[in-house]
Parts: C-alpha cells; structure tokens; sequence
C-alpha cells in the first residue's frame, strides 16, 4: 500500500510539474503532454516511477468525453452528414496505405507479415493488439509499431498545427473553457453528469472507445434535448487532461522501442509517412467538402480522438466535426478491419 500510495504521489507531481513547465514555454496540449512526458521519463528512471489507478484514467477520459459533447449542437450533424461520404472513402485510403506499408515492410524486414500490417493501421494501440491476436500476430512488433506512432502523432500534430493555425493562443481551454452560469441548475445538471460517467464505467469494455463514448453520447442527447447541464470547471477538465497523459505516459515503453533496433527506422518512416498521407487526405477533404483547412487536417489525421479535439480547440477548428468524423474513423477500424484482414491473410 505505501509503494501504491508513493507511485500515485509520483504521478501527481509529475503531472502538475510536466503540464507547468508545457503551459510556461507555450507548447501545445501542454496539460496531456506535459504530464505524459513527465511520466515517461520517471518511469525509466525514478523508483517507484509513477502509477495512476484504473479508475482515475478512466474518469479523466470520461470527464473529456463530456467536455466534447458540450461543442456538438443540432447543426453540427447537418454539418457533418455530408461530409461523411467523402470521408469514407479518404478513410479507406489511409487504411489501405498504412496496410500496405506494413506489408512493405514485411517483405524487407522479414518481420511476420500479420504484426507489421496490424502494427501500420492507425487505430488504437490496445485495440489493434487485440485484434492482431485473432490472426496470431507478434503482438511484440505490433506494440513496437502503434506506440512510436502514437508518440509521433502526439508531439509532431498538436505542434505543427499549433504552429500553422493558432492565433495567440497556445492552450486548449480556450474553446472548451466553462462560461459563467446560474447556480440553480448547477445540482440537477451535475446528477446527469454523473450518471454519464457511470455509463461509460459500466460499458467501457463492451464499446469501443467506451469510456470516451458513452459519456459524449450522453452529453449530445441530452443537449439536443434541451436538458440543461452546467460547463466541466477548468480545473476539473485539465486535470483529466494530466490523467490521461500521465497514464499515455507509463503506457509507453522504452524497452518496446529499443526492440525494434534497426527496425526502428522503417517504422518511424511509417508513421511519418502515415501522417503525411494523412495530411494528404485532409487537404482533399478540404477542396472536396469546402470544410476549413484546421478541421480536415485534424479530422484526417491518424491520432487520438483526444489529442486531435483537444488540438482543434488550440487552433480554433470546429471541435464538434473533429469528433464526430474521428469517431467514425475509430469505429470503421475497430468494426471492419479485424473481420476484413483476417479474412485477406487467411488466404495466403
């Protein structure tokens, strides 16, 4: 219990010190990275490096899950209907580079031709190692290759459109930041709230990206039907910020990167490519749909839901559209891909 009780003291303070030192030199997400790069680097060198318990992550998640429901209003989903054809297919195509990829880098490698394919599509990392199981994967290589992406997209994304697109600001409260509100539905608002995070907490294992989802689905019907909620406090909505980066951060691993060895570069060159595919795609989406530049790059890139909606507020994208088209991208991967590749290298 005292081992616990110092790992959850380690991660607190890694948590208010990383997203300190972030927010005072201006960088992006400086609440998610600061503290996950904080964790990072206790965890390899600090005894006991840092620990967040389930139920803490899981609330932090369920708290930001809120928070973006709080954008969405009944336009945004005329707004984003007729975007969603397009959208598909752009999907789709970044599905099959990133497959492709990881086939190419199969027959150079020598790797196992299952783990490099399900390691180059961009879902999520526990995810996409559990459905490499189903085909017998190296779930090794496929950890290798999903964390250098995610650690790419996390610190390469957020900076290059904080860089492009931010106009002063270099936080994410800004869009998401709660507005002076009356006290009198503060109570029974809260309940509802609450109930949203119990949601998600009992169906996050049987929905993909549950404890995420459940809440922000919640939030949105209620909202559409005009129940009245009052705004997630600032305080309350950075410090879910610090507990999913500080639990991103103890997740990734420096002994799953020097695996790789040489390999490393072909997979970096992977996900960099991935990400400027990516970009590709957002930039069609753009002429395609006559969306606004910040949004398609966002709702295309191969990153977090999180990272991306909490970017779009930074750099004053439409937070709402970047949720709802990146959420349909998890979901298709999620639903379709397993069933698909096993099918595809069950033939070979």
């Amino acid at each position: 219990m005292l081992v616990i009780g110092l790992s959850f003291l380690v991660s607190f303070a890694a948590a208010v010190v990383g997203g300190s030192i972030f927010s005072m030199l201006s960088l992006p997400l400086p609440w998610m990275l600061g503290p996950l790069t904080a964790a990072l680097l206790l965890k390899e060198y600090v005894k006991p490096g840092p620990a967040v318990p389930d139920m803490v992550k899981q609330a932090g998640l369920g708290i930001l899950g809120i928070t973006f429901g709080m954008t969405f209003t009944a336009d945004t989903f005329s707004q984003a209907a007729p975007i969603l054809p397009p959208y598909l297919l752009l999907t789709c195509f970044t599905i099959a580079f990133g497959a492709c990829f990881g086939w190419l880098i199969s027959r150079r490698t020598g790797i196992q031709k299952q783990a490099a394919i399900y390691g180059a599509v961009p879902g999520g990392l526990s995810e996409m190692v559990i459905a490499a199981e189903t085909v017998r994967a190296d779930p090794s290589i496929v950890i290798v290759s999903q964390t250098i992406r995610l650690v790419m997209v996390l610190f390469l994304v957020p900076a290059a459109m904080t860089m492009i697109f931010a106009s002063g600001s270099s936080g994410t409260e800004t869009m998401f930041s709660a507005p002076a509100v009356e006290a009198s539905y503060v109570s029974s608002g809260t309940v509802w709230l609450a109930a949203a995070i119990a949601g998600g907490w009992v169906l996050r294992k049987a929905v993909p990206a549950g404890m995420v989802l459940v809440p922000l689905l919640f939030v949105i019907a209620l909202q559409l039907s005009g129940t009245a909620l009052p705004p997630v406090p600032e305080t309350m909505f950075l410090a879910a910020q610090a507990a999913v980066g500080v639990s991103l951060g103890i997740s990734i691993s420096f002994t799953d990167i020097a695996y790789a060895g040489k390999r490393s570069t072909y997979f970096f060159t992977m996900a960099l490519s991935l990400i400027l595919f990516s970009a590709a795609m957002g930039v069609l989406l753009m002429f395609w749909t006559g969306m606004d530049i910040a949004t398609a790059l966002l709702s295309t890139a191969p990153g977090g839901l999180v990272e991306m909606v909490l970017t779009a507020g930074a750099v004053g994208a439409d937070a709402a559209v970047v949720t709802s088209l990146q959420l349909f991208r998890i979901l298709l991967i999620l639903l379709l891909v397993p069933p698909i590749f096993k099918r595809l290298l069950a033939k070979e």
